[in-house]
């Protein structure tokens, strides 16, 4: 999950204009008067949409995005970190298995958490000064990124036991979780899935702006082109993914052999007692290409379905 952003939100303020103010007091209002002959619209033209339901689609669409693009190497890397074939866990085709209860979870959850994470920083900045923005932006990121982690959990876990082939369905994945650990077990992986996304959430919006806030600074504009939120989202994605890469392999194991691993602590003495120290970047050639590409893609997405919903008048940065 990743966002864009800026001082008083999380991306351009062009893009969240009013946010205090709001614009109207219900989520999505239509405007008749705009129904008019002479040349097409834009949706926001037509359609008003608040600012919590914007960050909603347009984290949602951009994560469901860029999943589905890049579904393929998150199989190939789960199974690298289980030490898995490709012949032995479904071949080809196996690849893309799990991808709908990715997309199932992983939509909604992106989506409650770009809105969440917009909702309280708004909120907390009005309480705080600019000074403090970088910190209260990650105590945001944290709160909003438990919330979401809730949510898209169990889907996950069904998820991975389905792209490494212990399950061949989500009934029998869900069945051999619940018939093992209980439905609990469907949550197995929360610790060390908070002890990931927590770091990668907070680390990467503090890298994107620092390195956006640089560019600004050498540019002297306030605005990206589309191409350098590519170019910037790739690189936070690499970046970032690198340093969580040791949590994401302690988490599958846990995930897919939970017999075996148990428990963080536990999970990292055995991997380094019985596979060495680089065990733990198993699937980095995978997950680095994957993170920077998925990142990039969601900044791309996300910008351009807010500028889709946004007003004209609150579009006037971005891609110039």
């Amino acid at each position: 999950m990743r966002s864009n952003h800026n001082a008083s939100s999380t991306c351009p303020k062009s893009l969240h204009a009013g946010r205090s103010g709001g614009s109207g007091n219900g989520l999505l209002f239509v405007q008749p008067q705009q129904f008019a002959v002479g040349g097409p619209l834009a949706l926001s033209e037509i359609v008003h949409f608040s600012e919590e339901v914007r960050d909603f689609l347009a984290g949602g669409l951009a994560e469901g995005v860029s999943r589905m693009c890049l579904h393929p190497l998150e199989t190939l890397k789960v199974r690298k970190q289980m030490s898995q074939v490709l012949s032995r866990a479904g071949g080809v085709r196996g690849i893309y298995m799990g991808l709908g209860e990715s997309l199932v979870g992983a939509v909604p959850s992106t989506g409650a958490f770009v809105m969440i994470y917009h909702m309280l920083k708004s909120r907390a900045m009005n309480c705080f000064p600019e000074k403090l923005e970088a910190p209260v932006s990650v105590a945001c990121g944290v709160l909003a990124t438990t919330i979401s982690c809730l949510v898209e959990e169990p889907l996950e876990v069904v998820k991975q036991r389905l792209q490494s082939g212990v399950s061949t369905s989500f009934g029998h994945a869900v069945q051999h979780v619940t018939k093992q650990k209980g439905p609990l077990g469907l949550y197995s992986g929360i610790r060390s899935t908070l002890a990931k996304d927590l770091p990668f959430d907070a680390l990467e919006f503090a890298v994107y702006e620092q390195l956006r806030g640089l560019y600004y600074k050498h540019k002297r504009r306030k605005h990206l082109l589309e191409h350098e939120v590519l170019m910037f989202g790739m690189a936070t994605g690499a970046l970032v993914g690198f340093v969580t890469l040791p949590m994401d392999v302690v988490r599958t194991r846990i995930v897919t052999q939970p017999l075996k691993y148990q428990g963080v602590r536990r999970t990292v003495r055995l991997l380094l007692k019985e596979e060495g120290a680089l065990s733990l970047f198993k699937g980095a050639r995978y997950r680095l290409p994957k993170e920077a590409i998925e990142s990039g893609l969601f900044f791309v997405v996300y910008e351009n379905v807010q500028r889709l919903l946004s007003r004209k008048e609150e579009n006037t940065d971005f891609g110039k």
